[in-house]
Order: structure tokens, then sequence, then C-alpha cells
């Protein structure tokens, strides 16, 4: 049952009359049973719409502004003007003039903040300690009344917004993307660049750029169009007094948003088909359909329904088919684009090689199901299924990041009346048979753009943006037909009913409450542990255990096989779990370095059941040959894209592998997998699980006894050790030597990157503590100091960087404008302005820092997932006292000003420090990265060479 929040509104109006600066809704929003937040929806006197959340009990308090306008208004003559003003309003305010002023705010009070553009949405959100609520939205408020539009970072930014497109030029989203907005209507707004670069955001006068921003700024940033979520630790009335102060100002401009009313496509532009060759080897088939808008139409969601009928994965779903033909690894299928005015429905298939080749086979096999559907028409008992599983979700919602929480409900605030601004997503009420039949009917041949993604395809052209290699024809008419007279495959089957669908919600008492878990056995490579949830109340849990093994990790082949294993797993179990997966009973099956974990959580009544199949799988695995051939191609293609990725993400994995012994690089195990057989496999299997050392733990809406049931299933099913002395390997980390090294990394990026990592010189508390405080002080500064200031990237970060138990610290620039050996020179510059700094930072500035990182260790868990993944964080690392948050607590009070300033000086700043640069040269002018790299300090080595003078940490 649903509830209607009133809270204080009764009692609070006549006081809102009076004042007339606002007026609360008729109808506030319906809340789940489970939430115990108070909320309260009012528009402010300029028709700002807000929507304020009061939780006593959060850890940090967040806001969000969501403007209804984004790149659909963008002028044609400035494309990505919406997006570079969103950029622009960090950049200071009249009230607040210091450019990254806001930003260090949010950071010296243990927040973070962010912003993105959409076609029709811009969103600002930060997050905060709580007590920093009312002055941050002081900040966050005059973006949205005086924002200054300086001159000189008008021209700083567009580069920041130039570099933002660079870092994207390769990926593959953004490229199709590029090729499917040239297929589009010219004239329908989405065909229009979104992002921006120097080109588009040119102007041919000093000042000119600048006036185009405030004209779009004064044109369209109106509260009309707004809305505002606050969520905080004070009362409602408190939170309305912050926000009425501060966003009354914002001005009022009475824009009226017309829907979109140009067709997506132009009449008589479809079907039509398109060939595309990705950046990296892929194969994927997309179906798009047009289809009307479905916004007004959030009750009975009607692309909902047939999206989890194409999009299933259980016995007899159009996924397993294909899979069984050899055909397709995945498969999804929903609402893509929509927007006011319209939408598009997409099935998309990641194809194998076979696939490729008999894609329209793969394409008769989708109508063929759509024929289907069509003739046994809607089902009432599948869509109240669904609407029960979705009633399911929202009752039993849990609490999630008060940033991510309020970032998205204002977003809803424009489609969503706001009685139904929280349940809206979750809503399946009417069952309209020709609703769907309307939609449904949308999904025909004639109504078709198919895009085939591979590397095989002709081309001959480009797209504009992206210079994504592609062509388009029209579909042979022979297929279309095809296509058109397809029949009901009898392998095609509209979804069984769900048996995994609970409906036993009892919440079990906690006969013996324990703030951490508790021992449930205690045997020689046999650990169980057991908690009883007491601080959600929801009718939820966890079973995880870990399977670990003398066999994994030791070599590159080991890796590879440990991963074919997990992988032949997921396909074996998925067509069983995949309801499951719906009813809100998931599972995770994954190969980590030590062996395999696996992990069934959500709605605990049928837990054990999911549980017992997975596991009996994994000791039971089924090995089949077409299966093998299928994963091991795709685990091939992975490791190929590997040097495909961004630049900074390549570093930050390459970093990685080279520090732990038991991580290896792509090439290895590529070069380790090309051989590998079935045969291989089995072997492997067969040896792993001789030799388990096990960790477990229960925790959520369980008994202990029930917990013992679980525990005794797994002793069943799993085989005893051959040998019960057998020792696990030790995790080792690098220990790198007292002197900076370099490595090269080979990446097809234009862009240059550039990595620095710090190592402590020992693994103590102290020095953990010592260089987390140094990220919390710099991290803000290094952004302002390399992005706002010196524009070197869009990709500029930096923070603590602890393996396993060793501490560190990184720093990470990507930059299409600098080479690494100039990269090098702002990091060390950045370095040594902080070093002869260190005596002008006062105490004051040091405590704060600790403040927040103390803060940051005690915050509360939001949700039973949180909760749990902490305390299995502890297991692994072998804290069995789960104190670890509590020992990284102690050692921040325990570290002086003076010791501070004493262990940085050693570890961050002195000649020998523990340290290490790695970089790629980027492809800016030919040779040119080459030569800049060849002049980096030290000069970069070989792996072989690095490898050679390092030891290791080694942790059991």
């Amino acid at each position: 049952m649903n509830k209607v929040v009133k809270g204080p509104l009764l009692g609070l109006l006549g006081v809102f009359l009076v004042a007339c600066s606002f007026f609360p809704y008729t109808q506030q929003p319906i809340v789940s049973d489970n939430d115990s937040r108070s909320y309260q929806a009012l528009v402010l006197n300029n028709q700002l719409k807000v929507l304020l959340i009061s939780d006593p009990r959060a850890d940090k308090a967040a806001a969000s502004l969501d403007l209804h306008i984004g790149s659909r208004q963008d002028p044609q003559q400035s494309e990505g003007l919406a997006h570079f003003l969103e950029h622009m309003l960090f950049l200071g305010t009249e009230k607040y003039p210091e450019p990254g002023e806001y930003q260090a705010f949010i950071s010296q009070h243990g927040g973070n903040h962010n912003a993105y553009t959409a076609f029709e949405h811009t969103n600002y959100f930060f997050d905060i300690e709580p007590q920093y609520l009312e002055p941050a939205l002081d900040r966050f408020a005059q973006f949205f009344v005086a924002p200054l539009f300086s001159q000189q970072y008008v021209e700083r930014e567009k580069n920041a917004v130039h570099s933002e497109y660079m870092a994207k030029l390769k990926s593959d989203g953004r490229k199709s993307l590029d090729v499917f907005k040239e297929q589009i209507n010219p004239q329908h707004p989405f065909a229009k660049f979104s992002v921006g670069n120097l080109t588009t955001l040119s102007s041919s006068t000093e000042g000119e750029l600048r006036a185009q921003l405030i004209a779009f700024y004064q044109q369209y940033y109106s509260a009309n169009l707004m809305s505002l979520v606050v969520i905080g630790r004070e009362p409602l009335s408190e939170l309305q007094t912050m926000v009425q102060s501060r966003f009354a100002a914002i001005a009022n401009r009475k824009v009226q948003l017309a829907e979109v009313k140009q067709p997506l496509f132009t009449p008589g532009a479809l079907p039509k088909q398109i060939l595309i060759q990705p950046e990296r080897e892929q194969r994927t088939l997309t179906l798009n359909f047009p289809v009307d808008d479905v916004y007004q139409h959030y009750q009975k969601k009607p692309l909902v329904y047939l999206g989890n009928i194409i999009g299933h994965e259980g016995k007899g779903s159009l996924l397993s088919f294909l899979k069984q033909q050899g055909w397709a690894e995945a498969l999804s299928a929903g609402a893509g684009l929509s927007y006011k005015g319209g939408a598009n429905f997409n099935i998309t298939i990641k194809l194998t090689e076979l696939g490729y080749q008999q894609y329209p086979q793969v394409t008769k096999a989708v109508f063929q199901l759509l024929v289907a559907m069509q003739q046994a028409g809607p089902q009432a008992w599948l869509y109240e299924e669904q609407a029960k599983i979705a009633a399911n979700h929202f009752r039993y919602q849990e609490s999630v990041a008060p940033i991510h929480y309020s970032r998205q409900l204002a977003s809803y605030m424009h489609y969503y009346p706001m009685q139904d601004v929280l349940r809206g997503p979750y809503m399946m009420e009417q069952f309209d048979a020709d609703l769907i039949r309307h939609y449904l009917a949308a999904l025909n041949p004639h109504n078709l753009l198919l895009t085939l993604t591979a590397p095989e395809v002709a081309v001959d052209r480009h797209s504009h943006y992206y210079q994504t290699p592609y062509s388009t024809q029209p579909i042979d008419p022979s297929q279309l037909q095809a296509w058109s007279q397809a029949e009901p495959n009898p392998a095609l089957q509209l979804p069984s009913p769900n048996h995994f669908i609970a409906s036993d919600f009892q919440l079990l008492p906690a006969a013996d409450p324990s703030p951490v878990p508790q021992w449930l056995v205690q045997q020689p490579h046999w650990r169980w542990w057991f908690k009883n949830d007491d601080s959600f109340n929801i009718p939820k849990g966890f079973i995880s255990i870990s399977l670990r093994s003398p066999m994994a990790g030791q070599s590159a082949q080991q890796a590879v096989l440990l991963k074919l294993y997990a992988r032949m797993l997921q396909e074996q179990v998925n067509e069983y779990a995949y309801p499951a997966a719906l009813a809100g009973l998931n599972y995770s099956l994954k190969n980590h370095m030590r062996g395999l974990s696996l992990k069934v959580s959500g709605f605990n009544e049928k837990q054990p059941l999911l549980f017992k199949t997975i596991l009996t799988a994994v000791v039971q695995p089924e090995f089949d040959e077409q299966r093998f051939a299928t994963i091991k191609a795709d685990m091939q293609r992975s490791l190929e894209n590997a040097v495909k990725q961004q630049p900074y993400n390549m570093l930050m994995n390459d970093l990685t592998q080279l520090m732990y012994r038991s991580l290896f690089t792509e090439q290895d195990k590529l070069k380790a997998l090309t051989p590998l057989t079935l045969v291989d496999l089995q072997n492997y299997v067969a040896g792993f699980l001789q030799q388990l050392d096990v960790d477990a733990l229960v925790y959520g809406n369980y008994s202990r006894q029930q917990a013992q049931a679980i525990a005794a299933t797994a002793q069943q099913l799993l085989p005893a050790p051959a040998a019960a002395d057998f020792v696990l390997p030790s995790i080792e980390i690098r220990k790198l030597a007292a002197q900076p090294s370099a490595i090269s990394v080979a990446n097809e990026y234009s862009d240059a990157a550039l990595l620095y990592y710090v190592q402590a010189s020992d693994d103590s508390p102290a020095s953990r503590a010592t260089l987390e405080v140094a990220a919390q002080l710099y991290q803000a500064d290094f952004y302002t100091s390399l992005r706002t200031e010196k524009q070197l990237g869009y990709i500029v970060t930096s923070g603590s960087y602890p393996m396993h138990k060793v501490p560190g610290l990184f720093f990470v620039v990507q930059s299409p404008v600098a080479g690494v050996q100039s990269l090098q020179r702002e990091f060390q510059q950045f370095l040594a302005d902080k070093q002869q700094g260190l005596a002008q930072l006062s105490e004051q500035e040091f405590q704060k820092a600790k403040q927040v990182l103390v803060a940051r260790y005690a915050q509360k868990d939001s949700n039973l997932g949180e909760s749990q993944e902490r305390f299995w964080q502890d297991i692994a690392l072998g804290e069995y006292g789960f104190d670890s948050r509590q020992q990284r607590i102690a050692a921040l009070n325990a570290l002086s000003f003076t010791q501070w300033q004493q262990l940085i000086q050693q570890q961050l700043f002195a000649d020998n420090s523990r340290s290490l640069w790695l970089y790629t040269a980027g492809k800016l002018e030919q040779g040119e990265g080459e030569q800049e790299a060849a002049l980096i300090n030290p000069p970069g080595q070989s792996l072989e060479a690095f490898s050679a003078q390092q030891g290791y940490y080694s942790f059991q």
C-alpha cells in the first residue's frame, strides 16, 4: 500500500499563502511504504518547481536543478552552445567571481559535483557534508541568477569543450550516433551536433561567442522551465527557507516549449540499411523503429511490455534461439531516443562472426517473433505479471545516494505529475491492448532503419564530426518481402509464468543483533559468516561465496582459463536465472585474482533455490563445444580491443596490472588464450575444484538457522579438498624502487596521456592517512590548474589509489594539445608549487581535510547492498574484525600536522620517492609525440627491465 505524504503541509499552509512567495502542490508525491523520508512539493512565485526531502539520517546533503532545455535548442550556427554554457556556469558568478571557488568549496567539504547536457535537459547537481548544505546552495543558486561569462574564460573553456569532443573521437557509441544523426530528418533538432568543438563554437570577433552565450542564457534559463530537488537533514520548513531565499531570484522569462513536430525521419526515408565500420572489432545488428511519443502513457508503459518480451533471455526466447544457431551473444530491446513529440524502439543484437554472415536470417527471426506476438495479441496475464514485479520494486525500493536520487527526481519532475514523480517509473496500472497493438504495429520491416556494424562491411563515406566510415543502401526488396511475410517460428515462445516472483515479504526478527557479521562456521578452508539485517527492514538479502584456489592467478594461462570457466557458467545458467532477475532476484558470477565469486541478491524468499542451482552448475559445468568457441572468440576480441581504450583508461588499467603480480597484460593473456581447447578447460576446472578455500557471508532477512541450512547445502555440493594442508598463494603488490621509473604504453588515440603514481614508502596506517590527506588537499587545485587555467585537456583527475593494503596516490591527464614532455613539466611544476606551499598551509586546512576523510569513513550505509559490500570487502582483505573503517579513522585522528608535513615531504616530494610515470605519446603530429616521449625524465624503459628491479609486498 502506498502512502500520500502530508507532513507539516496543512499547518504551514497559512504561512505560505500569507507570504505569497510560494504555493504547495495540492497533490503531494505518493511515497513507497519503505521510505521514511519526508517530502514536500511546492512552486516558488517565479514558477520554479521544488521538491524538498528531509532525511535526518542522511550522511550527505544534495541538490539538483534540471532545466528543461538542452541541445535541442542549440542555434544552427552554434551547435554545442547549450553544452558550452553548462561548462561556463562553473567559472564564476557575480557573488562568487573566482573560477573554481564553487568546486573547491564542494571538494573541501567532502562533496562531489557535476553537470550534463542532453537533448531536452541540462542538469546540475552536487552533494556535500550535511552541515554545509546552506552555503553550498547559496553558491549553486547563483549559477542561475548572475553568472559572469568572463571573456577570458569563454576563450579558455571552449578548448575544454573541444578536448571533451576529441577525447571521444574513437568512441564507437559516439561514432554510430554521428551516423544516425546524418540519416534522420535534417530539420529534426536531434540531427544537430550536440557536443560542440572549436569549429562550431568559433566566432569572428572577440566577444561574439560570449554574446551568444548570454543571449541563450537570457532566452532559455527561465525559472518556469526549472525543477529543483534538495535533500538535507533539516526539517522541511528549514529547507524551504533555504530554497526560497536563494532561488526566488531566478528570472521567470515565461518560456513556452512546444513538442517537436518534425518527424524523426522524412517521409519515404525508410526502410533503409546502414553499414558501419567500427573502431573496435565488434559485430552488431540494430533494428531501429520510430514510434509515437510515449510519455503520455507512463501509467501504461506499452514499450516496456514489448521490450520485456522481445528482450527476454529465458527458455524459448529470441536470444536463446539465436544462441542455439550460433548467431548471437547478447540482445537488448526497448525505447532508445525518447522525447516530447516522439521516440524510437531499438533491438540491438551482438552478433557472432557466423551471425554477421547470416544477419538477414537473424533479422527474420526478429520478425518471426513480432508476428507471433501480433497473432497471439497482448496478454493480460503477462502485463499483470510485469506490473506486479514493478509494484514490488517500488514498494521495497532501497535508498540510493542523495546525489543520484536528487538528479533523477529533478529530471522526472518534467515528465510526471507531482503525485507520481516517485512512483512514475514503476507504474503499470492500466492494461491497454489496443495501445500495445498500436506500438507493436510500428515494429514492421517498412518502418525500419537497419544498422549493421562490422569490420568487414563496404563503406563509401565518413561521417562529418566523428569520421565514422559507413555507407547506406536500400534494403534488398527480396529481403524486405521475406521479413514482411515471416511466419511464427515454433522455437520462439512468449515467456512462461515467472515462478521467481516473491510473495512472502515477512520480516524476520533480529534474534541476536550485532553491528557486524558473526561466525557461522569456522573450519580449515571453510569460513562462513552471518548477519541478520537490523537496519533497513526489507525482505531482501545476500548470499555471497568466494571459491579461492591455488590454481588461480599464478600464470596468464590460469587467468584466461578461470575467465573462460566463469563465462561458460554464466551462459549455462542464463536461461534459468533471467526470470529471477526480472523478479528482483539477481546473481553475479565472476572470476577474480584468486578464484570465483558468486553472489545472489534481492528478495530473499527464493534466494536459497537460486543459489543452490547456480552452485550446482559450478561443480557440474556443462562443457559445450559451440559455447566454448563463441566465448573464446569474444574474449579474443576484447583483449585485442584493449589497445583502443581511451588513453587515460588504458594507463589506469596498466598501472593495476603492473602492480599486482597475479594480474597480466592483455598481450600475455591473448597469447595464453589462443591455443586453448575445451579439453584444456575441462582439465583446469577439475584441478581448480580439488582445492577450494571458501569464504561466505549470509546477510539480510535471514535467521541463523536458515543461514546454517544454506551453508550445509553448499558443503554438500562442493567437493572436499583433496589435501587439507594446501596453502593459497599470497597476494603480491610490486614494491617500487626508491627512485622514479617510467614506462611507455602503446595506444591508438591521437591524444597524449600521462599518469604519475606515487607509492607510499611502507604499508603503515600512517602512510595511508598521509597520502589520503594529500589527495584531499590537492585534488581540486590540480583540476583547476591543469584544466580550468591551463586547458591541457578535458580529462584531469587525481586521488588516493591504494592497492590491496599498500597506499598510493595518482595524477592523470589526457590531452589533445600537449605532448607528454609538456605534461610532465606541468605535473612537476604543480608538485613543486605544493612543496613550496607546505610552509604556508595552515593547520586549520589540514584539520579540515582530515575531517572530510573521517566523515567519509564514518558515513552510514545507504542501503543493504552498501552494507553487504563493506562487510564483503573486509572479508576479502582478511579484516575479520570488520573494523577497517574504524582503523582508517583512528589513523587519521592520530596523524598530527607536523607528522604529516614530514611524511608527505618524504613520500611525495623527495627525489627518492617511490614513483612511476606511465604515458602514451599520442599522434597529434607525426613524430612529435614520440620525440617528446623520448625526452621524459627518467627515460621510458621496457616492462622487463622495470620488473627486474622491483620487489613485492606480500599479503595472505
